[in-house]
């Protein structure tokens, strides 16, 4: 906890295909869910709490951060340069929506 959002829900294509898949959301407790084809592990739970942490802690985003920026840093902790599509919803928690959607 203590990101400052309780749904981060990110899809990103390279090529047409499914590159990375990120789902985080705080109910009762957090839940946890990355694949990541470009490296191909896919983790739930814990393990996927771990790898989301490491980006959570890198892009540092709050409902104030321009959208451009959101991305840049999202596609530069990721190691990615060109995609097909980019789709990332995320429920600040003051109940703020940002969703950002390029490509296909």
């Amino acid at each position: 906890d203590g990101y400052g959002f309780s749904e981060f829900d990110l899809e990103i294509d390279i090529d047409g295909a499914d590159a990375i898949d990120l789902n985080y959301k705080v109910e009762k407790k957090a839940e946890a869910e990355y694949e990541n084809n470009l490296q191909d592990y896919h983790l739930k739970d814990e393990p996927a709490m771990a790898a989301i942490h490491e980006l959570f802690m890198d892009i540092k985003i709050t409902k104030d951060t321009p959208d451009d920026e959101v991305k840049k840093k999202i596609l530069q902790f990721l190691h990615i340069d060109n995609y097909s599509k980019f789709d990332l919803e995320v429920v600040f928690d003051n109940g703020q929506l940002l969703e950002i959607i390029d490509g296909e």
